[in-house]
């Protein structure tokens, strides 16, 4: 068992299987070597995410491939419906005001999710809605949206609309199916419970997805999927990709694939409940019971305490590292990630050095 101090919702561990790939220096990526690995990452990544479609691998970070769905598959001026309940929620639409577009949110109150009137009544309330978009888990504030009914219910009320889900810090957490969920654009990253470091993002996109984007001006050079598909098809791209990176994930997937995706899941939903567990008996208060991200758990503080103080206590005398609020609840919550390889083992030494500290 890998020792683990790094207990933040991203970058996560990274195992050692997955640095020896990352650290091969003797590979090219316009070669056939690069090109058979490149074809594999993008099977095995079809598998775990349940999508008939081979994805794209893009050299950018998570946010990178939030901006490059919308410019793909909105124009400028066009509406687009998201969920607002978080710091990561917010950016769908900062991104989409910088493009021209016009950003309506579904809000809620940070630590929860829209319910289904609220979405119900924002799908009422709007015509010509060109997409969705949504987080599955919101990492700021450690919720599990209900996307599986969100999505079916926005798609009632606008078909044509592009459905985008951003499965960052969810994949391979919690059960998420391309296929059965119908979600158009996906996206994924590669610091979080893909156990490697930032830098790279993975897109699956469906065929009604592509339908839109054939016909869509991105904007972009750089971020232009039409130019993107034909040589990913061939397991190559058109820009330099993240090399390294894809090596790390094709041992990633491989990993996911030996422990079983159904296992591999199960552990992380264990964490989530020893973290909640755990924190509690210290006096925290979860900030999610009915719907906690099985990847990262969030809790505000006693009264009296400072996290921000304690996770710093707890680095210097342990190593230790964990993760405090942002934005508004900046110095009011913790945050344990517990993605990869995580296992209730882990947290058990985690939350025995937090223990340590509280009782000094």
């Amino acid at each position: 068992m890998e020792q683990i101090t790094l207990f933040t919702p991203g970058p996560t561990h990274i195992p050692t299987r997955v640095f020896e790939k990352i650290a091969n220096s003797g590979v090219h990526h316009r070669t056939p070597q690069f090109q058979k690995i490149f074809s594999e990452a993008q099977s095995l990544f079809s598998k775990i995410v349940d999508s008939p479609d081979p994805p794209l691998f893009l050299a950018c970070s998570g946010t990178g491939a939030m901006e490059t769905a919308l410019r793909n598959s909105c124009s400028m001026g066009d509406a687009f419906l998201y969920i607002d309940a978080g710091k990561f929620g917010e950016r769908w639409g900062k991104i989409g005001e910088a493009l021209g577009l016009n950003p309506i949110p579904i809000k809620s109150d940070w630590g929860t999710s829209p319910s289904e009137e609220d979405v119900l009544a924002a799908c009422k309330g709007h015509q010509n809605i060109k997409a969705f978009c949504t987080q599955h888990c919101e990492t700021s504030t450690t919720v599990l949206h209900p996307i599986e009914t969100y999505l079916p219910l926005v798609r009632s009320h606008f078909p044509d609309a592009i459905t985008i889900v951003d499965a960052i810090s969810s994949l391979t957490t919690a059960p998420l199916s391309v296929s059965q969920l119908g979600i158009d654009i996906l996206i994924a990253a590669s610091q979080k419970a893909l156990m490697l470091p930032p830098g790279l993002s993975i897109l699956s996109i469906s065929d009604n997805a592509w339908g839109r984007i054939e016909h869509t001006d991105p904007r972009s050079l750089y971020f232009n999927l039409k130019k993107e598909r034909k040589p990913q098809l061939q397991g190559s791209s058109a820009w330099t990709p993240a090399l390294h990176l894809i090596l790390g994930l094709h041992e990633v997937l491989t990993m996911i694939q030996e422990e079983g995706l159904d296992k591999w899941i199960a552990r992380h939903k264990q964490c989530s409940a020893y973290a909640q567990e755990a924190l509690s008996q210290l006096g925290f208060r979860p900030i999610s019971k009915t719907n906690p991200s099985p990847s990262v758990t969030g809790a505000f503080s006693p009264e009296g305490l400072n996290p921000d103080h304690l996770r710093k206590k707890l680095t210097e005398s342990s190593g230790y590292l964990i993760a405090g609020g942002q934005d508004d609840w900046k110095g009011k919550i913790l945050r344990v990630g517990h993605m990869g390889l995580v296992t209730p083992h882990h947290l058990e030494g985690l939350f025995g050095a937090i223990r340590d500290c509280l009782s000094d």
